[in-house]
C-alpha cells in the first residue's frame, strides 16, 4: 500500500483541475462537456499531481459515440479517506500528522464535495457498476426518476433495480449488455424506464468499459439520455402526414369552389369522410341572431342534425354554447360527461357521438360569424395534430368565405364608384387600393397615395410617364408580354374590364394585383380616360399557388389513374404517363426520364418506355443487369433512391451530366415489375412532397402494368379455349353465376338461337327466349347451382331451323380453387336421329335391338367423344391446373367422362326391343305378366290387382309395357325390405281441357290408367324429381344402374302416354302411368369424356374418314413429337403408303370407312409388305366388326372413344414391341 506523502507540493487541486480544462477546451472550441473521457481525465490528472495515488489510474474503453457522463468509482488513495459523501475518516486525525497535511485533506474533502456536486447536477442518467453487475453509485437524476434514495439500490445487482424491473426482456438485453461491456466493448442500444408517475421514458442507453493499468475492465459507466420527446414528436409527425392528405382535399375544394353553399356542403363531407367522424356541420348566424343553426351537414348522423344548434348568449349550452369559443376552437372530450348535454344523451349515444370539437369561422378578419362542429366517435379525439388540422381546415374556410366576401365587395365598391363620381376623389385618397388614371396614349395621369406606398414611386416618378416605363414590367415570369398587353387594353379597353397581372415595385419586387379597369367616355363618345382599381392578391396569390399545386398533384394522379384503367396498350399507358410525370411543372425535373421492366429471367430488364432519351442513353439502357447502375440496384434492393449523383458513364451520355436521379421500384405486392427513373438538377435541395408523389406515381404505374399484363394472360386463355370450344360439334355455353351468358361456341349459336354471338354474351335467357321457357332453364340453373351436381336429362328443343329436337342436356357446375361457383357449362347432344333408329330397331328382340341401337349411336357418339377427349386434353397440359381455365377444361373432361361411361352402359344393357306396336289389351297384358311378377316378389309382400271390367285397347309394343310393369314391381320391392302390399290397377278415363289445365300435360280425349301403388317407404322429396333421370338411384354400388325408371319413362313417352308419381316417406308410392287409345313416339341417347398423352419422333400415317377424329389424333400425335401423315379413306392411305412406304413406321386407321374399309387396306398392304405395324381403330363394338370378318384377338384394336394417353400407349408400345422382335 503506498502512503501519502506527509510534505511537499501538494500540486494542482481538483478544482483548478477541472477549471484549467474546462478553458482548454474552450479556447479550443471544442464541447466542454464531451463524454465519459473527461470526467476520468479530471480525476487521473488529479492523484496524479497530488501524489496520493501511484496505482491504476481510470482508463476508459474507445466509444463510438460521446456523451456527458462521469464516474465516482475511480481507485481512491486508502488512507484518510471513508465513504462517499463523507471523505475523510471519521477518526480524528493522528496528532503526527502535520498541519500541511491536515490543511491539504480539509482542501481535499471541499474539492469532492464539488466533485459530487457536479456529478449530481448534471440532467444526464449516470452510475456505476462493478463488473459482477452490481450498482455501486447513481446520480440524482437517475435517483429522480424512478424515485428512490441511494441507499435503497446501492448493493442491488442493476437488473433488479426499480429502472429495469418493469420489463423482463429489457433486463434480458441489459443482462447481454454487462457482459459485453465487461469484454471491453461500448455498448449502446435504445431502452425505456417507467417513472415512480408511472410514465414511460425513451433512454438512449449506453454501458462504458473502464480499464485498470493492467488492461483489464475495473468497472462500468452507465449512462441515459432522455429521448422521449423526439420520440413522441416522430410518432405524431408519422400520424399528421397521414392527415395531410385530408388537408389537401379541402384545398383542392377551396380552390375549386364556385359559391358558397358548395364550398360549406364540401368541407363537411370531407370532414365526415374521416374514420372517427360520424357528423359534422357548418352554421352561421342569420340576420343578426345568436342563435347558430346549421346550413351544411354530412355524415352517418344525419337523422341527428334537426337537434343540434348553438346560442352565444346562453348562460348554459343548448347543446352546447360559444361562450367558451370565442376566437378559439371549443374541445369537449366527453360529450355523455357534459352537464349541457345531459338532455341528448340518448341521441348522442346512439349515433356515437362521444366528443365534440368547434372552430370559430369568420368572413372578415376576427369578428366570429359562424362555426365548424366536429362530432367524433372515440372520446379525447381532438387533441395535438388532429385538432391543428380541424383548425387548419376551419382557417381555409374563413380564408376563402373571406375571398367570397372580398369579391362581392368589390363589385358594390365599383358601383358605387359609378354612382357617385363626386365622393370619387376622397375615396381615391383613402382606399386601400390602388387607383390609377391613364389616358389614351397610356402616360399614367393619377397615382394614388396607397400605390405610393405599395409599390415604393413616389408620384412624381410616374405621373406623364407610360406604365409599362415604371410600374409595369415587360414580361411577367409566366413570360407574357404586359407592354402588348397594357397596349391592346388602350385600344379595346372593353375587352379588358378585369385583369390580374404582375406589377414591379421600386426595389425590384413584384406583387400581383387584381385590376378592375372603367372606361371613362367624353360628351362625343370617345375614350377620355381609363380608371384602374387594383387589389394587392400577392398573398392569395401565393396560396393559391401552393392550392393548385395539390390539385395539380390530384389531377396528375387522377390522370395516371386513368390511363392505368383505360383499355390502352402496355407502350401507350408508360409513354403518356411517363410524359405526365416529367412534364409536372411543380416537381422541378429535367425533360428526360425512362421506365423499365423486368425481363423473362428475373435478373435483366430492358427499356420499355422512355421521354427524350438520347440515341446514347437507349444503346447504354437497352438491357439493364440486376445491381450493374443504379437503376440495377434499385431493382437489385426494391428500394428507391432519391437525388442520387448520376455514375460514369452514363452520366457523359446526357446533355448535362451535372445530375441528379431519382431512381423508384415498381412493386406489385411483394413482385418486383421494373422501376421508373427520373432526372433533377444536381444540388437541388430534397423536396419531400415532391418525392412523396413520385412514390405514389410509381404505385399507380405498378398497378397499370400489373392489371395489363394480367388481361394479356387471360386473352390469350379466353382466346384459347373460345378455340377450343368451337371445334367441339356439339352446341356448349357457358354462364356466370347471375346466369349471363358468358360465351358459346359456333353450334350454339348457330344451330340453337341463329343469333350471332355478340347478341348472346351478356345476355340472360329472358333476353332471348319466351318468359315461360326462360323460368323453366332459370329454375334448373339455379337448382343446379344450390346442390353444386351435375344434370342430365332429355328433352325437346326448337332449334334455330324451326323443328323440335330431341337432346341430352348436360350441366354441371364450375367450381373455383376455393369451392365457391364460379358459373355453369352445359352442352346439347341432338339424339333426333338416334330416337328414330330407335324406332326402327324397336322390330328386332330386346338384345339384338339394344346392341344394334347402342352400337350405331356409339359410333357416332365415340367418334365426337374422341375429338372432345383430345382437345380437352392438349388444352389441359397448356393451363396451369389451378387456372380458371384449367377449371373449366376439367369440367368437359369430366363431363366427357360421365358421358363415355353412359355410352358404355347403354352397350351393355342388353334387354331392350325395337318397338312393334299392335292393338293389346291392357288387362290381359297384366294378367299374362301376373304369373313373372309374383316370382319376382318375395312372400312377404302381398300382390294384387284390380282390373277395369271393360276392354281397354291400346296401340303398344307389349312387351316393353311389359319391361315397364316389371320395373315398377322390382322397385317396389327394394323400397318394401320387411315385406309391404302392391297393388296394380287399370281403368278407363277421359281427359278433358280442365284435367289438362290443372295437371299440366296431356292432350283432351280417352285414356287407359294404370296404377302401380306400394305402400314401403316412399321418396324422399327432394329427389322426387329426380327418379326419371338417366342413371339415377339410391342403391348401393352394384344394387341397381340407376336405368330402370328412365327406360320405364321413355317407353311411356314413345306410346304418347304420362307417368306421374306420388310418394310420401313412410306412406308408400303411386306410379299413375296415363295411354292413349292409339299414338306412337321414341325415345333417348347419350353422351362424352376424356384422357392425357406420351410420345416419339416416328412417321405414323393416320387413317379416318370423320374429320374431327383426325384433326384430332394429328394434334396429338404432333403435340408428343411425331411425324403425321393423314388420310381420308384407305384408297388415299394406300397411295400415301407405296409413295413413302420407307419411311412410315405404323398406320393408325379405322375400320369401317367408305370406299375401302380398314382390313382391306390392311391386307393390301402386307402383299408388299408383311412385316407393316398396323393399329386399328373402331367405335364399333366387335358383334359390329364379325360382319367385316374380324376377329377378336386377330389384330391390335383400340375401341373408341379413345383417350390420347391410351392411343399413344398403344402406338408406342406396339412400335417398341416391333423393334425389340
Amino acid at each position: 500500500m503506498v502512503e501519502p506523502p506527509v510534505s511537499g507540493s501538494v500540486g494542482v487541486s481538483i478544482v483548478q483541475n477541472i477549471q484549467s480544462m474546462l478553458a482548454k477546451r474552450t479556447e479550443a472550441g471544442e464541447t466542454l462537456f464531451a463524454g465519459p473521457c473527461f470526467f476520468a481525465n479530471i480525476w487521473n490528472q488529479w492523484f496524479a499531481d497530488s501524489g496520493y495515488w501511484q496505482g491504476p489510474r481510470c482508463q476508459l474503453a474507445p466509444a463510438r459515440s460521446l456523451r456527458v457522463s462521469f464516474d465516482l468509482s475511480c481507485p481512491v488513495p486508502t488512507t484518510g479517506f471513508r465513504s462517499r459523501g463523507n471523505p475523510l475518516s471519521s477518526t480524528p486525525p493522528s496528532e503526527s500528522v502535520s498541519p500541511d497535511l491536515q490543511q491539504r485533506l480539509r482542501e481535499l474533502e471541499e474539492k469532492e464535495r464539488r466533485y459530487h456536486a457536479l456529478f449530481n447536477g448534471t440532467f444526464q442518467l449516470s452510475g456505476t457498476i462493478s463488473c459482477d453487475g452490481i450498482l455501486t453509485d447513481a446520480n440524482s437524476s437517475a435517483l429522480r426518476l424512478v424515485g428512490v434514495e441511494l441507499a435503497d439500490v446501492v448493493g442491488l445487482p442493476f437488473v433488479e433495480t426499480p429502472w429495469w424491473s418493469h420489463s423482463p426482456a429489457e433486463q434480458q438485453r441489459l443482462r447481454e449488455g454487462i457482459r459485453i461491456a465487461c469484454q471491453g466493448k461500448f455498448v449502446r442500444f435504445e431502452t425505456s424506464h417507467v417513472d415512480r408517475q408511472g410514465q414511460r421514458h425513451y433512454i438512449d442507453f449506453s454501458l462504458n468499459p473502464v480499464f485498470d493499468s493492467n488492461g483489464e475492465v475495473g468497472y462500468l459507466i452507465a449512462e441515459g439520455r432522455d429521448i422521449t420527446a423526439h420520440e413522441e414528436a416522430s410518432r405524431e409527425l408519422l400520424r399528421l402526414k397521414n392527415l395531410y392528405a385530408v388537408l389537401s382535399r379541402v384545398n383542392h375544394a377551396l380552390l375549386h369552389a364556385r359559391d358558397e353553399d358548395t364550398l360549406l356542403q364540401t368541407i363537411c363531407e370531407i370532414a365526415a369522410g374521416q374514420e372517427e367522424i360520424p357528423l359534422a356541420w357548418i352554421g352561421f348566424r342569420q340576420n343578426g341572431s345568436t342563435r347558430i343553426e346549421p346550413l351544411a351537414w354530412a355524415g352517418e348522423a344525419l337523422a341527428a342534425i334537426h337537434d343540434f344548434f348553438f346560442d352565444i348568449d346562453c348562460s348554459e349550452p343548448v347543446a352546447g354554447n360559444l361562450t367558451s369559443i370565442e376566437n378559439r376552437p371549443l374541445v369537449i372530450d366527453s360529450l355523455l360527461e357534459e352537464p349541457g348535454f345531459l338532455p341528448w344523451r340518448d341521441i348522442l349515444k346512439h349515433y356515437r357521438l362521444f366528443s365534440l370539437a368547434a372552430f370559430p369561422l369568420s368572413r372578415r378578419g376576427d369578428e366570429m360569424e359562424g362555426i365548424l362542429v366536429v362530432y367524433a366517435g372515440t372520446s379525447g379525439y381532438f387533441h395535438g395534430g388532429t385538432l391543428g388540422l380541424f383548425e387548419e381546415m376551419a382557417q381555409n374556410t374563413s380564408y376563402a368565405l373571406g375571398v367570397f366576401a372580398r369579391e362581392q365587395e368589390r363589385r358594390r365598391a365599383e358601383e358605387a364608384l359609378a354612382r357617385s363620381e363626386s365622393r370619387y376623389r376622397e375615396l381615391v385618397e383613402n382606399a386601400n387600393s390602388v387607383i390609377l388614371r391613364l389616358d389614351p396614349q397610356g402616360r399614367v395621369t393619377f397615382f394614388n397615395e396607397f400605390a405610393e406606398r405599395l409599390l415604393g414611386f413616389d408620384r412624381k416618378e410616374v405621373l406623364g410617364r407610360p406604365a409599362w416605363e415604371t410600374f409595369v414590367p415587360v414580361t411577367d415570369d409566366s413570360g407574357r408580354n404586359l407592354k402588348r398587353m397594357l397596349e391592346q387594353l388602350l385600344l379595346r379597353p372593353e375587352d379588358y374590364r378585369y385583369n390580374v397581372n404582375q406589377n414591379l415595385c421600386r426595389d425590384g419586387s413584384r406583387v400581383w394585383i387584381a385590376w378592375t379597369n372603367k372606361i371613362i367616355e367624353d360628351d362625343t363618345g370617345q375614350v377620355r380616360e381609363i380608371l384602374s382599381i387594383g387589389h394587392d392578391i400577392t398573398a392569395e396569390r401565393q396560396q393559391a399557388e401552393l392550392l393548385e399545386r395539390k390539385a395539380s398533384e390530384e389531377e396528375i394522379r387522377n390522370a395516371l389513374l386513368r390511363l392505368a384503367l383505360e383499355p390502352i396498350s402496355q407502350q401507350e399507358f408508360l409513354q403518356q404517363s411517363l410524359r405526365q410525370i416529367v412534364l409536372a411543372p411543380w416537381l422541378g425535373l429535367l425533360p428526360q426520364g425512362g421506365i423499365f421492366l423486368c425481363a423473362g429471367d428475373g435478373r435483366e430488364m430492358f427499356l420499355a418506355a422512355d421521354y427524350h432519351f438520347t440515341v446514347e442513353q437507349r444503346d447504354v439502357c437497352t438491357r439493364v443487369r440486376f445491381g450493374e447502375c443504379l437503376c440495377g440496384k434499385v431493382a437489385a434492393e426494391r428500394r428507391a433512391y432519391f437525388g442520387e449523383q448520376l455514375g460514369e458513364p452514363f452520366a457523359r451520355l446526357l446533355n448535362n451530366p451535372k445530375q441528379d436521379q431519382n431512381v423508384l421500384p415498381l412493386l406489385a405486392g411483394d413482385e418486383l415489375l421494373g422501376v421508373l427513373t427520373v432526372y433533377l438538377p444536381t444540388g437541388r435541395p430534397r423536396d419531400v412532397l415532391s418525392e412523396a408523389f413520385l412514390s405514389g406515381a410509381a404505385d399507380i404505374l405498378a398497378i397499370g402494368i400489373s392489371r395489363r399484363q394480367t388481361e394479356m394472360t387471360l386473352r390469350q386463355h379466353d382466346a384459347l379455349m373460345q378455340r377450343l370450344i368451337d371445334t367441339i360439334p356439339i352446341p356448349i355455353y357457358y354462364k356466370d353465376t347471375e346466369l349471363i351468358y358468358q360465351g358459346c361456341n359456333d353450334y350454339f349459336a348457330r344451330d340453337i338461337l341463329a343469333l350471332p354471338k355478340s347478341a348472346i354474351v351478356g345476355k340472360n335467357m329472358y333476353d332471348i327466349a319466351p318468359e315461360d321457357l326462360a323460368r323453366v332453364y332459370e329454375e334448373a340453373d339455379l337448382e343446379l347451382l344450390r346442390s353444386g351436381e351435375t344434370q342430365v336429362y332429355h328433352t325437346e328443343v326448337r332449334y334455330a331451323d324451326g323443328c323440335r329436337h330431341g337432346v341430352i342436356i348436360h350441366k354441371a357446375v364450375i367450381m373455383r380453387e376455393d369451392g365457391t361457383p364460379y358459373g355453369i357449362v352445359g352442352a346439347i347432344l341432338d339424339i333426333t336421329e338416334h330416337q328414330k333408329l330407335q324406332e326402327q330397331l324397336r322390330h328386332a328382340q330386346k338384345v339384338e335391338a339394344l346392341g344394334t341401337l347402342t352400337g350405331g349411336i356409339a359410333h357416332d357418339f365415340n367418334n365426337i367423344l374422341t375429338a372432345i377427349m383430345g382437345y380437352a386434353s392438349i388444352l389441359q397440359l397448356k393451363l396451369a391446373r389451378d387456372s380458371e381455365m384449367g377449371v373449366i377444361v376439367n369440367q368437359i373432361l369430366d363431363t366427357t367422362e360421365k358421358a363415355a361411361n353412359l355410352t358404355y352402359s347403354l352397350l351393355t344393357y342388353s334387354r331392350k326391343q325395337v318397338a312393334k306396336p299392335k292393338a293389346v289389351d291392357i288387362n290381359q297384358a297384366i294378367c299374362g305378366i301376373e304369373t313373372m311378377l309374383r316370382r319376382v316378389l318375395p312372400e312377404t309382400i302381398e300382390f294384387a290387382t284390380r282390373l277395369c271390367e271393360e276392354k281397354l285397347m291400346v296401340l303398344a309394343d307389349q312387351p316393353q309395357l311389359e319391361q315397364v310393369l316389371v320395373n315398377m314391381a322390382t322397385n317396389a320391392r327394394d323400397a318394401m325390405p320387411s315385406g309391404g302390399r302392391l297393388e296394380i290397377r287399370s281403368e278407363a278415363l277421359v281427359i278433358d281441357e280442365s284435367f289438362v289445365r290443372q295437371q299440366g300435360f296431356g292432350a283432351p280425349g280417352n285414356y287407359v290408367r294404370l296404377t302401380v301403388s306400394d305402400n314401403g317407404e316412399g321418396i324422399p322429396e327432394e329427389i322426387v324429381d329426380r327418379i326419371f333421370d338417366p342413371f339415377f338411384t339410391t342403391k348401393q354400388v352394384g344394387r341397381g344402374t340407376g336405368l330402370g325408371l328412365s327406360i320405364s319413362y321413355g317407353i311411356i313417352k314413345q306410346h304418347h302416354g304420362h307417368i306421374r308419381v306420388e310418394s310420401k316417406p313412410g306412406k308408400g308410392t303411386v306410379f299413375s302411368i296415363y295411354l292413349p287409345l292409339t299414338e306412337h313416339v321414341g325415345t333417348a341417347a347419350e353422351e362424352t369424356v376424356r384422357l392425357l398423352p406420351a410420345g416419339g419422333s416416328e412417321l405414323i400415317l393416320v387413317v379416318e374418314d370423320d374429320d374431327a377424329v383426325r384433326q384430332v389424333s394429328r394434334a396429338v400425335l404432333e403435340e408428343v413429337g411425331y411425324k403425321v401423315l393423314v388420310a381420308v379413306d384407305g384408297r388415299e392411305a394406300l397411295d400415301l403408303y407405296r409413295q413413302r412406304e420407307r419411311e412410315i413406321d405404323l398406320v393408325l386407321t379405322d375400320i369401317i370407312m367408305p370406299r375401302m374399309t380398314g382390313l382391306e387396306l390392311f391386307q393390301e398392304i402386307r402383299k408388299n409388305d408383311p412385316e407393316v405395324r398396323i393399329l386399328f381403330t373402331s367405335g364399333y363394338t366387335f358383334d359390329a366388326l364379325e360382319d367385316h370378318g374380324i376377329e377378336e384377338g386377330e389384330v391390335d384394336i383400340i375401341f373408341k372413344p379413345v383417350a390420347p394417353l391410351e392411343l399413344l400407349g398403344g402406338i408406342r408400345r406396339l412400335l417398341d414391341s416391333s423393334k425389340s422382335g
